[in-house]
């Protein structure tokens, strides 16, 4: 298969991509688990392992392998393909992509957006951006902290979050309970 290709490359594990070419806050680097580069260095894969019990986006849609590729084809000028593989073994599920150096430019796009849009939100929960156009000015809310279900469970902060907390602590209203319930009672409403 894919592995082929890098018989005769170089094998990295644990390798950090410099990313400080984005620019970006909080995005100088990205550690990848494997990364295989081919002897003539004009492809090299990149291979991730998730072993959490929830599947991950698929690598064409998820900007950590947009940006792992980014920084692969920044330290590789001369890479026209990255092949990245995500292995994620607890949900039997291989996820496969292969970027090319022209979707450099849209990986990159796509992760400034991001981290921008997370810069205008600021600290708050809450945050309201305003759109402005030609005829009015319109604002939205954009939560800042999103609870995902995919994404919470790996969070260190998700006991004392408090969008999680409005998430998942949800309150029904208040129910007239009948101050003895007894087993015959449930049996027969």
């Amino acid at each position: 298969g894919i592995f082929n290709q890098y018989k005769t490359g170089t094998v990295l594990f644990e390798y950090k991509f410099d990313l400080t070419m984005l620019k970006l806050p909080g995005c100088e680097h990205g550690t990848a688990d494997v990364v295989l580069v081919d002897s003539s260095q004009d492809r090299f894969c990149v291979v991730d392992y998730k072993f959490g019990k929830v599947e991950v986006d698929a690598p064409e849609d998820n900007v950590q392998f947009h940006a792992y590729a980014l920084g692969g084809f920044h330290k590789y000028p001369n890479a026209k393909e990255c092949d990245v593989l995500c292995l994620q073994p607890r949900c039997d599920v291989l996820g496969q992509a292969t970027f090319t150096r022209d979707q450099m430019s849209g990986m990159a796009l796509r992760l400034k957006v991001i981290v921008e849009r997370a810069e205008i939100v600021g600290d708050d929960i809450n945050g309201t951006i305003i759109m402005e156009d030609e005829d009015s000015t319109k604002g939205f809310d954009v939560p800042k902290l999103n609870p995902q279900t995919s994404l919470c469970e790996y969070c260190a902060n998700v006991g004392i979050c408090p969008a999680v907390a409005q998430y998942a602590c949800k309150i029904t209203p208040a129910t007239e309970m009948p101050e003895v319930v007894l087993p015959d009672d449930a049996m027969n409403p």
